[in-house]
């Protein structure tokens, strides 16, 4: 579960002045499947980092239960100078996870064992997005996730990749940040909208984007009255 309790965010470099998330409530529950439709310059990114524990919110407070996985495709834990084989070990090491597993996976998704043996900073840029994504799907988690990247790849490597995250899921939650109203259908069954520092339900990602286009419309309105007066 990740619940958040009077939470806050702002925009980096704003000082205080511009809120991504303002005196939020909100429970993600056990097994959901929670879309949140971000549009771009949100400041989605931002809030992902503060929701999966990364980085902590300005304000309020922000309760993990149970393992909360990092990203999904988020990079920033490989070491670019060691091979990604040398990696997965640290890794494993470091949050107590079946190395044989993930290597398995991972050499699955990428659909060649041999990316394992070579450096990260090596790797092509399909064979790095390949290899985060994959591993951030081949350690268990009870929560998935997402921000914007859920799949990638050629569509053999988007293929299995889909299947493991399907695998995944069976027994865990997703929560996925994105501006993609089909690939939020695809994957969620609840909705949320980022407008204006809240998290508004809407019934599917279409209406959340009618809202968005509304409230940008009565801001562009807004600002053309002032002008004219």
């Amino acid at each position: 579960m990740i619940a958040l309790h009077g939470v806050t965010v702002f925009r980096p470099g704003t000082r205080g002045k511009d809120a991504i998330l303002l005196e939020q409530d909100a429970v993600f529950a056990a097994r959901s499947r929670v879309g949140i439709l971000a549009p771009a310059g949100s400041g989605r990114t931002t809030l992902v980092r503060v929701l999966t524990g990364i980085a902590p919110p300005d304000r309020g407070h922000v309760h993990l239960t149970g393992r909360v996985s990092w990203p999904i495709g988020y990079a920033g834990m490989l070491h670019p100078m060691l091979t990604l084989e040398q990696n997965l070990r640290h890794i494993a090491e470091l949050i107590g996870a079946r190395l044989s597993t993930m290597q398995r996976q991972i050499a699955w998704v990428c659909g060649d064992a041999d990316v394992l043996g070579k450096k990260v900073q090596d790797l092509t840029p399909g064979d790095r997005a390949n290899a985060a994504l994959a591993l951030s799907l081949a350690i268990p988690a009870d929560h998935y996730v997402a921000d914007e990247k859920i799949s990638v790849g050629d569509e053999n490597a988007r293929g299995r990749a889909d299947a493991l995250l399907k695998m995944r899921l069976e027994g865990a939650a997703l929560l996925y940040m994105s501006r993609n109203t089909t690939q939020l259908k695809h994957w969620c069954t609840d909705f949320r909208v980022l407008l204006n520092g809240k998290l508004v339900w809407c019934p599917n990602p279409e209406t959340g984007q009618k809202m968005i286009e509304i409230a940008s419309e009565r801001v562009i309105q807004g600002g053309a009255d002032r002008a004219n007066v």
